[in-house]
């Protein structure tokens, strides 16, 4: 390496993350990161199989009313047990038969959609505000193993409570795990490349639905299938993400010099290369200067300090007193700096639409009135396909330019269903397809883009936020099928016009094509609009007496 200059500042930029140094250990990383997203793709696909409305019959007692009279409503006889009849259905098993779920109780099955979106309202609010303190990487080792007690917990429990309770804990991590993962990944790609290691998650994530639909397959018996996601969470989540190291580039802004520089000397010996003596000797004072290392116990209080807001850097000046600089970023501290302010409200607008419109298209095997096992797959097909077709139009074009097709794509296609026969059903799921493959390549662009538009301190905890506003509007989602009972179309022409919403919130966000990442509030407010950041993200730690990297 020949990066010495007279500058005694060290820039994380050229000596790892851009270098060919570290070309070994991304791939390494990008690789496990994205394998991670596969399990993701079980848990949200599988409420297909097992949250579906059944029709019942009263199968034990008296089919009266309180005065011995024959009745038509099941609801209003006198009945000690129900049967459930899934003929022509693809099922055969519910969540409906085993907590029975029917009459006054019947509300509660509708309940189960909104303790979805409750929880990934929770987990985007966690998810971000987690990630900012305690790590990208370890937040991903902790939710997955919780994700696995809940998947368990689900299966087996008798109450309908601790049934939903751990749902609503799945749906959080399940959301947090994008918030995490997103980015983990654009902080440790090469600009040239970071939209094509992004997009790489959600490829991951269509091909665990369709792998879901074979597991609904094999074990009709809804308990028998979250007992075996949970396994795959177990196997493919929590033992795969033992092997994901944190960000560099998080590690850098706490300080925590030793840390990156372990990093680096292992992305050097994935490499087969030996680091340079200055460097070393470099890497050597820096670690002395930053945050020093940490038995299990005293690392696990200083991140239940920093969940608090109180804990206190740990490195040391060049005059011996300790630096209690240690600003602890929230989304809060977005909204005192104005064109962040803008941004990020534009960013909530395009969240909603597609929270709103994605998970429209994703529920919809009853509502387009499909086979579950051919919609999720088709479906599944379609997201693969939007997130390839998108990795090749990034290469080409800008976020928003893309952004602003897709949109347009989806909201035409929903448009389209209201005037279709609903006895047409090829033509609906090929309808339905085109949406499914716009809006999973718009969904992760708006993660992509959040992530590329706000700065390092606060990246996570502004997707955290956007996702959050999304979610609290997603509460209304189950809700929304509901229209068809005012006008069968009403549903088709709500999404079209969010479509049309988001669209517009488009036109005003900057693009963020092969630029370098902010890292402070300062340079995220600073980022121009329509023009080529051409200032490096550089890291100044403390200066050294000797000659350093930059």
């Amino acid at each position: 390496m020949d990066i010495i200059e007279d500058s005694l500042s060290v820039d994380l930029e050229k000596v790892f993350l851009e270098s060919p140094l570290s070309n070994r250990w991304q791939f390494v990383m990008i690789a496990i990161g994205t394998l991670l997203m596969l399990e993701n793709g079980f848990f949200p696909t599988s409420v297909n199989f097992y949250q579906t409305e059944v029709a019942f019959y009263c199968a034990e007692g008296k089919f009266v009313d309180g005065n011995n009279s024959e009745v038509e409503d099941v609801c209003e006889s006198s009945c000690n047990q129900f049967a459930f009849n899934y003929t022509n259905m693809d099922i055969s098993s519910s969540i409906q038969e085993t907590f029975n779920l029917v009459c006054d109780r019947e509300l509660l099955l509708r309940l189960h959609g909104t303790c979805f979106f409750l929880g990934q309202l929770l987990g985007s609010l966690i998810g971000g505000f987690a990630s900012d303190r305690i790590g990208r990487a370890k937040m991903m080792k902790i939710s997955y193993l919780v994700k696995t007690v809940c998947g368990v917990t689900m299966a087996l429990s008798d109450s309908f409570i601790c049934h939903l309770v751990a749902w609503c804990f799945i749906a959080g991590i399940n959301t947090a795990s994008w918030i995490f993962l997103t980015p983990l990944i654009s902080e440790i790609s090469k600009k040239s490349r970071r939209h094509i290691h992004v997009i790489l998650l959600p490829v991951t994530f269509s091909i665990g639905s369709m792998l879901c639909a074979l597991v609904g397959f094999l074990l009709p018996n809804w308990r028998h299938m979250i007992l075996a996601m949970s396994g795959i969470t177990f196997v493919a989540g929590f033992l795969l993400s033992l092997a994901l190291d944190e960000s560099p580039r998080w590690l850098w802004t706490k300080e925590r010099y030793a840390e990156v520089f372990k990093i680096i000397r292992k992305g050097a010996k994935l490499n087969k290369c030996d680091l340079d003596q200055d460097l070393q000797s470099t890497m050597t004072k820096l670690s002395q200067q930053g945050a020093p290392n940490q038995t299990f116990y005293l690392e696990l209080v200083s991140d239940l300090k920093r969940i608090c807001g109180i804990y206190k850097s740990q490195s040391y000046s060049k005059h011996g007193a300790q630096d209690t600089k240690d600003k602890q970023y929230s989304f809060i501290d977005i909204f005192r700096y104005k064109v962040l302010t803008i941004r990020i409200l534009l960013m909530c607008v395009l969240w909603i639409c597609a929270n709103t419109l994605f998970y429209g298209v994703f529920h919809g095997a009853s509502l387009f009135d499909q086979n579950i096992y051919l919609y999720i797959v088709i479906q599944g097909v379609g997201g693969v396909i939007g997130s390839v077709l998108g990795a090749v139009l990034l290469s080409f074009l800008g976020r928003k330019m893309v952004a602003q097709v897709m949109i347009s794509v989806a909201g035409l296609s929903f448009f389209s269903c209201i005037f279709i026969p609903p006895n047409w059903e090829y033509l609906i799921l090929s309808v339905t397809f085109l949406a499914r493959v716009s809006m999973e390549l718009f969904f992760m662009l708006c993660f992509m883009w959040t992530a590329e538009i706000m700065p390092t301190v606060v990246r996570p905890s502004a997707i955290s936020f956007a996702s959050m506003i999304a979610r609290v509007v997603g509460l209304a989602i189950p809700f929304i099928y509901q229209l068809e009972t005012l006008w069968t179309s009403l549903p088709m022409l709500f999404y079209s016009l969010m479509a049309l919403l988001s669209l517009i919130a488009c036109a005003f966000l900057p693009e963020t094509q092969d630029k370098v990442l902010a890292n402070t509030m300062e340079e995220g407010n600073q980022f121009e609009v329509g023009k080529t950041q051409t200032k490096k993200a550089t890291y100044d730690p403390p200066k050294l007496k000797s000659s350093s990297y930059v």
